[in-house]
């Protein structure tokens, strides 16, 4: 049963959609980096509807109650989006932010929720200068629907936010402060400096950049900026997106409707542009290697009344900027729907899954002629899903489903056990089995580094077989892959992967016995 909220003019709908309980399971990586798991998780669970614990979201917008599933029947607990039944990222519920033509709050149209940052319902580490962090979370953009004019502002602006990374600025006193290099900006009465965010996810309709896509901006550097005082209200705020005060980079083209996107990323904050980066990860691809840039603002104040830290917090929904009386009228509605952001301290915590149950699963990626599905719902030997690899390659060559290197670092020496369970069809002319290689630092293959799983699994029809290998990290390895290979045609399904470091049994108590005393000569000369 559905039910209709009602809303007025001025306020923004926000719906969570009820859908089907997942999994969600969080390992340990191995070696010198070991992963202390999820700092954060910011879902749309039915908790987060209650004023207490374990709430971590604070809503910028009317609360409008619960929907179910919106009439979706063809698989348990599903959601509609666009006339597409689709499951969620995590959890039982999604997060569906609707903006209509005059939702306005603030500079634009939006619908958005922002970290909460009251104590003590704030559960993530300040994010500030020199805190690096991985961030992960899914995102669908709904069918276009011609006759509700649902689209991304297309005509008239290249920012049609749906993720962003906002800092936090405390109110500056009234006073002069002195910059670095002599310069001096007097606030007459207390100044808040809040500039745009730091970092932005935004899809661009237009040709006024790199055309259409899905895009990353990054701001940062030192405020005020004294190019720039005077010229948005004594802010002194960077508002350039070119280097080397920002960066717009086009991540892929435009989105596919009704698909999950996968987002992986990683950020070191700081306003240095020799300290702070970026490495972002679509769908299991990275789109944007390591880049050193600022992620953040800092005041540049050698003196002054106050010294202030910036801090960072996530937000999450969509915006759009304007206002209809600003702007072209017949901008429609626009639907976006979010899942299973999550904070963590290594790739591993926020992207991979070994039992296969959490869908978003950013840690494997398909090679050599494999078509790949990390969360394949018609076989798994324990829970709902599980790896399902098809090859297409003749016989005597290997299709392979390999994890992401960042999952799992290690350091030379490491010891390592990973046991898995496998299941065949139609393999006649080559064997399944798991293997682990090796890279270093600058992400090259540590030659002859490989070592396969024993028994090799293969057969018209085999089921769920474990398997089991060991390894020791060789001279100059950084990171470690670990592999499923198929040789030849067929069908592999994998589940149940443990990957666990051994830990040498500790030696054995040596006595030690005292020499005797001696005396005698030296040779050539000398006594004892």
């Amino acid at each position: 049963m559905v039910s209709s909220p009602s809303r007025s003019r001025g306020f923004l709908q926000f719906r969570l959609v009820l859908l089907v309980c997942l999994s969600i399971v969080v390992g340990l990586a191995i070696g010198g980096t070991a992963s202390a798991g999820l700092i954060w998780e910011g879902g749309y669970e039915g908790e987060a509807l209650s004023p207490g614990p374990p709430i971590h979201w604070e809503f910028l917008t009317t609360w409008d109650g619960i929907q179910p599933n919106e009439g979706a029947s063809d698989a348990p607990g599903s959601f509609l989006a666009g006339g597409v039944s689709m499951l969620p990222r995590q959890g039982s519920q999604v997060g569906r932010f609707v903006v209509r033509e005059g939702d306005v709050v603030g500079s634009g149209e939006r619908a958005e929720v922002q970290l909460d940052r009251s104590p003590p319902r704030h559960p993530v580490p300040a994010q500030s200068e020199g805190v690096e962090s991985w961030y992960a979370w899914s995102t669908l953009f709904p069918e276009s629907n011609p006759q509700a004019k649902d689209n991304f502002n297309p005509q008239n602006s290249p920012n049609n936010l749906f993720t962003q990374w906002h800092h936090l600025s405390p109110a500056l006193p009234a006073g002069t402060y002195v910059l670095t290099g002599g310069a001096s900006v007097t606030y007459p009465s207390p100044e808040g400096g809040d500039c745009s965010g730091n970092i932005e996810f935004t899809i661009d309709t237009t040709n006024i950049y790199n055309g259409p896509g899905i895009y990353f901006l990054a701001r940062g550097g030192a405020l005020p900026n004294p190019a720039t005082i005077g010229q948005v209200a004594g802010k002194g705020c960077i508002s350039a997106d070119t280097p080397p005060f920002g960066h717009r980079i086009k991540l892929s083209g435009p989105p596919v409707r009704n698909q999950w996107y996968d987002f992986v990323f990683h950020v070191k904050w700081s306003s240095d542009p020799q300290v702070g980066f970026a490495e972002i990860w679509v769908n299991g691809v990275r789109v944007l290697p390591k880049t050193m840039m600022p992620t953040l603002y800092s005041y540049n104040f050698v003196s002054g009344p106050v010294t202030p830290v910036q801090r960072i917090f996530p937000k999450q929904g969509y915006y759009r900027p304007g206002k209809p009386a600003e702007q072209e009228i017949g901008r429609g509605t626009t639907t976006i729907i979010h899942d299973a952001m999550r904070l963590g301290q290594s790739f591993f915590d926020v992207a991979c899954s070994l039992d296969f149950e959490y869908p978003a699963n950013a840690c494997w990626s398909g090679h050599q002629a494999a078509t790949l599905d990390p969360v394949a719902s018609d076989m798994s030997r324990s829970g709902r899903y599980s790896l399902k690899l098809v090859s297409s390659q003749p016989s005597g060559s290997d299709a392979r489903a390999v994890t992401q290197l960042q999952a799992f670092p290690v350091k030379p020496g490491d010891a390592i056990q990973v046991c898995g369970f496998l299941k065949t069809q139609g393999v006649t002319n080559g064997y399944a089995r798991l293997a682990v290689t090796f890279w270093d630092a600058s992400e090259a293959y540590r030659a002859g580094s490989a070592v396969e799983s024993s028994p090799l699994i293969g057969g018209t029809a085999v089921d769920w077989s474990q398997t089991c290998l060991a390894a020791i990290a060789p001279p100059g390895a950084a990171f470690m892959r670990v592999e499923f290979r198929l040789g030849g045609p067929g069908t592999l399904w994998a589940d149940d992967v443990v990957v666990s470091a051994v830990v040498p049994p500790p030696l054995a108590p040596v006595s030690i016995v005292a020499p005797q005393a001696f005396s005698g000569s030296l040779w050539p000369g000398g006594t004892v």
